[in-house]
């Protein structure tokens, strides 16, 4: 640990998103002149507002984690609907590198409140990575852009490690991440549908069931673990 208090495990985890979002943003960029009008893949968002949310979750989350927020923060985020698409990746890119910062300077017992669970360091980095990783998919998709598993591959399987330790199998990661994220099913096994949801908490407190998401409490239940094909 730093004399300013910061422990390895923060800083690696404000590196891992700053490469996240440089991947998003490289992928991106390329494509800013599409019709980002069209519906993203597997959800029932327009690729636009895709990146609108992803925009309002991460400034979201700077705010939750720059006050180790013990409880949800009503942040008022409100995207100007006249923003083009580059602006957007400019802003998501800022805020990104923001994320980064405050998850970096996070204390080794200092947590931030989430829905799924009081994150720490490797929890929120890892939330990152699966926001921009799965909802890459989801606009590459829409606009017919073939390359996400690729670029995202490496990030889904840290993701899936940390988030979703219920998601073994022999399956690449991409693929795990989109059952776990409810974008697909496995080999015939269901997907988990709209009641997915995270263990952001550290890894040693899990409990060997699933989290299944409760919106009449906002808040999460337990399930028995599911078997993924081996």
């Amino acid at each position: 640990m730093r004399s300013d208090g910061t422990a390895p495990v923060s800083r690696e985890a404000g590196q891992r998103i700053r490469t996240a979002t440089s991947a998003f943003v490289g992928l991106l960029a390329e494509h800013t002149d599409a019709d980002w009008s069209v519906a993203a893949d597997t959800i029932e968002w327009s690729c636009r507002t895709t990146l609108t949310h992803l925009v309002e979750v991460t400034v979201h989350w700077c705010a939750r984690v720059a006050v180790r927020s013990d409880d949800n923060l009503v942040a008022a985020v409100d995207v100007a609907d006249d923003a083009t698409v580059d602006e957007l990746l400019g802003t998501f890119q800022a805020f990104g590198e923001v994320l980064a910062s405050v998850v970096g300077q996070l204390g080794p017992d200092e947590r931030a409140f989430h829905n799924g669970g009081r994150a720490d360091a490797s929890g929120w980095a890892a939330m990152f990575g699966c926001e921009v990783a799965v909802h890459a998919g989801d606009i590459c998709g829409g606009l017919g852009v073939p390359n996400a598993p690729d670029v995202f591959d490496p990030t889904a399987a840290s993701v899936v490690q940390r988030l979703f330790p219920w998601a073994t199998g022999d399956e690449p990661a991409w693929d795990r991440l989109l059952w776990a994220t409810g974008r697909r099913s496995l080999d015939g096994f269901p997907a988990m549908g709209s009641e997915w949801i995270w263990h952001a908490a550290p890894l040693a407190e899990w409990d060997g069931t699933v989290p299944v998401w409760t919106p009449e409490t906002d808040a999460p239940t337990r399930r028995a673990r599911p078997t993924l094909p081996a």
